[in-house]
């Protein structure tokens, strides 16, 4: 039987200091899942992209999508593809499924926090373009 992680840490880290160009990430050392989201200015918005990661991390645990597969899908399509904006979105990804209820709750959880859900992600995609200045520099 599948059991939870021993311990959940959830960090947010400056734009930039990501282990890959992104707003959200989630990985195991051992029995530990660390979900790290990049720093914003709304801690709102921080606890909704935590959210996602880590539903999306416990879905794919569940379902025994191993993270290696994850992170070599998303190293292979870092911005996601044509009319797909992340890697989780595009058809054939192995965790389609995970992200995309992932994203479900996190617009469900934006909506009771009275987030707009167009305002938050145009931050996501500010800060998006900023980490992929600071890895040009």
């Amino acid at each position: 039987m599948i059991k939870l992680p021993d311990v959940v840490e959830i960090e947010a880290f400056p734009p930039g200091q990501m282990r890959y160009k992104t707003a959200g990430d989630w990985y195991y050392i051992g029995n530990i899942l660390h979900v790290n989201v990049v720093k914003m200015e709304d801690g709102r918005h921080e606890f909704l992209l935590a959210v996602h990661e880590f539903v999306e991390a416990m879905l794919c645990r569940f379902r025994v999508i191993d993270q290696k597969l994850v992170d070599k899908w998303d190293s292979e399509h870092p911005d996601g593809e044509g009319i797909y904006p992340e890697s989780g979105d595009i058809p054939g990804c192995p965790y389609r499924r995970d992200h995309r209820i992932a994203m479900i709750i996190e617009q469900q959880l934006a909506h009771e926090l009275g987030i707009d859900w167009f305002a938050y992600e145009e931050k996501l995609d500010q800060l998006l373009k900023f980490q992929e200045s600071k890895s040009v520099e």
